[in-house]
């Protein structure tokens, strides 16, 4: 009997190490660096949580626009259930955002801006061990052109201080993605965790 209990407890033991090893491997995943805070590129981030697209055309900004490419948006899965239960990024979060030429400008559905060839990624890395003193912690990667394997940390002044002006929530432009801002808990939800 005693044996049986032993093998019970053994069994169950070893499946919540597995889930939890697992939840873990998921996250350090997400980003995995090299020396000098070098990022290796994300790999599968197409797989991760699309958050939204961004798009500022050079002929709606007078042929001026500071990105006018299309920014396809991503979020780690161990990122987003952190925002969905809090409403915060978390320490590790990733986000990356892939961006792509505007190509054509006619489809058989009509005209409209159709996305055309991969240009670069850019990757925010949230970690507060790591950027301990950049501003939110947040890390910024460059790769480019978008297949580049890694990148080295990016400026605070290049990225950061855009994000401080005019970023709605810990220096992500949450405000232009409906999915964040959906899934954002209210204070009252958050105040029953």
């Amino acid at each position: 009997m005693h044996r049986k209990i032993i093998i019970i407890l053994t069994g169950s033991f070893l499946l919540l190490s597995a889930a939890f090893s697992g939840a873990a491997a998921t996250n350090k995943a997400a980003a995995t660096f090299g020396p000098d805070n070098t990022l290796l590129r994300p790999a599968n981030y197409r797989e991760w949580i699309y958050i939204g697209t961004a798009l500022t055309p050079h002929d709606l900004n007078g042929g001026k626009a500071d990105f006018p490419e299309f920014h396809n948006v991503y979020m780690d899965q161990v990122g987003w259930k952190a925002w969905k239960k809090r409403g915060e990024f978390a320490d590790r979060t990733v986000i990356a955002k892939e961006l792509l030429s505007v190509g054509a400008h006619q489809a058989i559905s009509g005209k409209g801006y159709f996305q055309g060839d991969f240009a670069l990624l850019a990757v925010a890395v949230k970690d507060k061990r790591r950027f301990a003193a950049e501003p939110g912690n947040w890390g910024y990667y460059l790769f480019e052109p978008a297949a580049t394997t890694s990148a080295q940390p990016m400026r605070s002044a290049d990225c950061a201080a855009c994000h401080q002006a005019h970023a709605a929530t810990d220096l992500v432009f949450s405000q232009y993605y409906p999915l964040l801002r959906a899934a954002k808990p209210s204070q009252q939800q958050r105040l029953h965790l």
